[in-house]
């Protein structure tokens, strides 16, 4: 027990007692300084204080707009619906069949919503 006493003071003598942590190729140890503000030594200028600012910042860049869909015709003359990562290719009769079903739930949101359209 009083081995083990001794070799932990030993090991812990550098951390406390800076000349022998020197002569031991440590960093001194400022283990009670804690507490303390850092202070500048005597012997460094400090560095003045930058001007402020006259110039305002340039305006940030504007940002790409995102295209959330597209439709067009590909190169195979189709008409391509392109959403994400998808993209459906319809010929004439799949348009055809698109606008019929589209129409059908125009008229059923127009009926849901009580809107009048005779227009359709």
């Amino acid at each position: 027990m009083l081995v083990e006493l001794v070799w932990l003071v030993m090991v812990a003598l550098p951390l406390v007692c800076n000349p022998l942590a020197r002569w031991l190729n440590m960093r001194e140890t400022h283990m009670f300084d804690l507490f303390k503000k850092n202070k500048m030594p005597k012997n460094v200028v400090p560095f003045p204080a930058p001007p402020p600012k006259l110039v305002e910042p340039p305006p940030e860049p504007k940002k790409a707009p995102v295209t959330y869909y597209s439709l067009g015709m590909n190169s195979e003359n189709r008409l391509e619906f392109k959403m994400g990562y998808s993209a459906i290719s319809m010929n004439y009769g799949g348009v055809t069949n698109l606008i019929e079903q589209l129409e059908v739930y125009k008229k059923q949101l127009a009926e849901y919503e009580g809107i009048n359209d005779d227009n359709v």
